[in-house]
């Protein structure tokens, strides 16, 4: 007999696996074909579940698979419930292989289900047309020569190209190579160039670089695989006709290279391989007994240098004491293979007599001709003399020194080598926390200039100019150097000896203040200069020693030392500054707010963060200041440069380029841009102009945007207050040349006027970002014509990294721009870096 337990048990027994094959995950498509070197939409589809968190598919050889976002699906059909959630992904086959997706878990809110595996052919790719990708795009790579020996410098030269018919862009022209098996130079910039092929005109981009290989064999480079934008189609009509682009990847050629194995090498072999000179050189070559002697090898050449270890090992007598420095090595900027390796070694004779340095001999492998070749110095014949009063006084005797000359190799001493100035490395945080200045909207602007026809105010700029002298700190220096050479130019080394000590105290006392020593009673020691300090202690001598001696070319060496040393002039533009030339008009534009500069409490624990070097944690404490006070230049360059260090150069320069924007002079917002640009690739246009040298830029980098709109305003206030003047004198009785000259007012309405047509052109230049919604797409992107990813039927354009336009508004974290020629679209919010908000 079946009890009602039982039947239950059995029914449940019965649609559990009718449940469970109901919650699935699969490929759509589940396989089949991918065209190779075209981005494919394929899709992860869940049934009847969703996934817990972005689910991520195991990495294939050749295939890329990037996720472009999910979306979800609930239908009921005659009360049947189906619930699907699709994860869609971009798959771009880059080599023409097959390829499988194996199988692999993944989380839902069902539990753990596997994705069974898949497999996918390739095929040719299809422009518009039905042509094959290959005869619209093509890359290669090519090798000169084809057989080189190990070690041997080489020519590699990658070129893309594709047909004028597609209206190709290479975006940014940004590609990633494995160079293994070979060590390899960056590739320069590329250089455009025009061909033909398949009987239609072409254009690419050709780079070169040199690499070499260590070890001997036959080698099949790995390929180059390069985005690139090609144009499908047209649409709309006559004027609103827009050119539609699709992406795809291009592989390059891969070539081989034959690496043969050196011969046999001599016992002195240096394992340098390519074509070098050595130098050598003596200085002085009769010296005395304890007068120091620098023999300096120098090597120079194209070669394997990241192979060479360095230069030959020397010998001398035992008569001299040695000091060897370190090797220094000086690579030339930008290559690998070009580089210059010296050494100094200083010998201090302890004895006297005629000794010869032996040559030095340095044997390579030279590829040219294919044999080993020896460079050989010229031997060296020093003659020491006897000890000069300097040296025996200032040099002990050797003690283990005797009249035997025979020799021995020299010590390794090891003495520092002089540091290099560093670079390309973000500099320290900014701590000052003032706020920039915020462009005005047009209404508040024009507000503003009408104010100028209701206020009176008076300007002195003669009196502006001499104290923005006075308070200037090059003042004293640029007057001691005008005392410096008429005192020099007046001075005789034959004077009495009691004019010549006067003279030699004056100079000394002026040339402190010009080099801006600080210290009451200055040596030698304090200055950095090394031709000052010759002079300091020739003049100190002169002074203080017995004999009172100064050398006879002294004025001469000392006039050239005072050309050399120049000093900032004085920057007319200071007298323009707002503090100086309309002191109250400074005071009274806080008031109605022209020239608000406020400023916030900055939290110290983002800048401590940094400082002990936790990046990710700075980040966050710089973007959280940023968000709450987006004028903070110092908190966008600070966010900048701890991006920097987490290796996000993409965003870093967006956020350098809104610092630069809101505060241009500061010399560390202007390096962090520069090096960041350089690292991501890309800059705004109008920025690009700022930062080349000229005369027009540097003029426009004094000040941000914001206030040169505000010098537009005082320019006008000058103006309106002028003509103010000028008629409220007009209706004097007296005639307007005898109580007030004409000339003086005519002269503040033509500042006004140039100030005022400076101030205009000087923020036209920063562009669209000088407006306060302007925004910098800071990747790669895509431009939209509705703010939705939903609608596949929608025209797209690419969208290049470091373009600006204006946010016209915001729809569900969506941003419409407006750029300069007046296209219009949308772009996720996350995509963008404001400017000013």
């Amino acid at each position: 007999m079946i009890t009602m337990r039982t039947f239950i048990k059995s029914i449940i027994f019965l649609l559990l696996p009718i449940a469970l094959l109901a919650q699935s995950v699969r490929w759509d498509p589940p396989g089949g074909t991918l065209p190779v070197g075209e981005a494919t939409g394929l899709q992860l589809i869940f049934d009847g579940c969703e996934p817990k968190g972005n689910p991520n598919p195991p990495k294939v050889a050749g295939l890329t698979l990037q996720m472009n976002g999910q979306s979800s699906n609930i239908s009921i059909i005659n009360g049947s419930y189906s619930h699907t959630v699709t994860c869609n992904f971009a798959a771009l086959l880059t080599q023409k292989q097959s390829v499988d997706i194996p199988a692999f878990d993944v989380e839902t809110s069902k539990g753990t289900i596997t994705v069974k595996a898949t497999h996918f052919d390739p095929v040719g790719a299809k422009v518009s047309g039905g042509k094959s990708l290959d005869t619209a795009a093509s890359s290669r790579i090519e090798v000169n020569p084809g057989s080189v020996w190990e070690g041997q410098v080489f020519d590699l030269t990658y070129a893309i190209q594709a047909s004028h018919a597609y209206y190709p862009d290479f975006g940014r022209a940004s590609f990633d190579w494995n160079a293994d098996p070979l060590v390899a130079e960056d590739w320069s910039n590329p250089s455009q160039y025009e061909t033909q092929a398949n009987g239609e005109a072409q254009t690419g981009l050709l780079r070169k670089t040199r690499a070499i290989a260590h070890k001997p064999g036959t080698y099949r480079l790995n390929p180059v695989s390069e985005a690139i934008n090609l144009s499908v189609g047209v649409t709309g009509f006559g004027f609103f006709q827009q050119r539609q682009y699709q992406q795809f990847a291009v592989t390059s050629s891969t070539p081989t290279i034959e690496v043969r194995e050196l011969p046999a090498a001599p016992s002195n072999f240096s394992k340098a391989v390519g074509q070098f000179k050595l130098e050598s050189k003596v200085v002085p070559e009769n010296p005395g007994v304890g007068d120091p002697i620098t023999w300096t090898l120098k090597l120079t050449g194209t070669g394997n240098w990241p192979d060479i270890a360095g230069l030959p090992t020397r010998h001398v007598s035992r008569d001299f004491q040695i000091i060897q420095p370190k090797a220094k090595r000086t690579p030339v900027e930008g290559k690998l293979f070009d580089a210059t390796l010296t050494e100094d070694v200083v010998l201090v004779p302890t004895q006297t007599g005629t000794y010869t340095l032996d040559p030095v001999q340095f044997t390579y492998f030279n590829p040219s001709t294919g044999n080993y070749e020896t460079l050989e110095t010229p031997a060296k014949t020093i003659t020491v003399t006897a000890a000069t009063p300097t040296a025996a006084a200032g040099l002990p005797a050797n003690p283990t020194a005797t009249s035997d000359s025979t020799t021995s190799t020299l010590p390794k001493i090891h003495v520092p080598e002089p540091a290099i100035l560093p670079s390309g490395l973000p500099r320290d945080p900014i701590s000052d926390n003032e706020l920039a200045l915020v462009p005005m909207l047009d209404d508040a602007f024009y507000f503003n200039c009408l104010l100028a026809a209701i206020f009176i105010l008076a300007c002195w700029i003669s009196m502006s100019l001499f104290y923005a002298n006075k308070k200037d700190p090059n003042n004293p220096k640029r007057k001691a150097r005008r005392r410096l050479f008429k005192l020099l130019k007046s001075m005789q080394l034959t004077d009495d000896k009691g004019i010549l000590i006067n003279h030699l105290k004056t100079w000394q006392k002026d040339a402190a203040i010009l080099l801006g020593i600080p210290s009451a009673a200055p040596t030698g020691n304090t200055i950095k200069n090394p031709v000052w300090v010759q002079l300091w202690h020739e003049a100190e001598c002169a002074l203080y020693s017995e004999k009172q001696l100064i050398p006879n070319d002294w004025r001469d060496r000392a006039l050239q030392a005072l050309e050399a040393q120049s000093v900032a002039s004085f920057n007319f533009m200071r007298g323009l500054h707002p503090r100086n030339l309309f002191p109250f008009i400074y005071i009274l534009s806080i008031c109605i707010f022209i020239s608000a500069t406020s400023s916030y409490a900055s939290t110290p624990s983002s800048e401590s963060a940094y400082r002990r070097g936790n990046f990710e944690e700075a980040v966050t404490g710089w973007q959280k200041e940023v968000s709450q006070t987006p004028n903070s230049w110092s908190a966008r360059h600070n966010l900048s440069i701890a991006l920097a260090q987490t290796d996000h150069w993409d965003l870093a320069a967006a956020q350098a380029a809104a610092a630069f924007v809101q505060h241009p002079q500061n010399a560390q917002v202007r390096w962090q841009l520069a090096l960041a640009s350089e690292k991501a690739n890309y800059i705004p246009q109008s920025l690009a102009i700022l930062l080349t040298p000229g005369p027009t830029s540097d003029i426009a980098g004094k000040a941000s945007p914001a206030e040169w709109q505000r010098y537009e305003i005082y320019s006008i206030w000058l103006i309106a207050i002028s003509l103010i003047v000028l008629l409220l004198l007009s209706y004097q009785n007296k005639p307007l040349r005898k109580t007030f000259k004409l000339w003086s007012l005519l002269v503040l309405i033509t500042i006004g006027l140039i100030c005022g047509s400076i101030s205009f052109a000087a923020e036209r230049y920063y562009g669209v970002t000088a407006d306060n919604r302007s925004a910098i797409i800071w990747h790669q992107s895509t431009l939209r014509s509705i703010p939705t990813e939903a609608d596949t039927a929608q025209k797209t354009i690419p969208l290049t990294a470091g373009s600006t336009g204006i946010a016209e508004k915001s729809f569900l974290g969506w941003i419409r721009l407006r750029f300069e020629n007046g296209q219009t679209g949308w772009v996720r919010k996350e995509e963008c870096v404001f400017i000013w908000k």
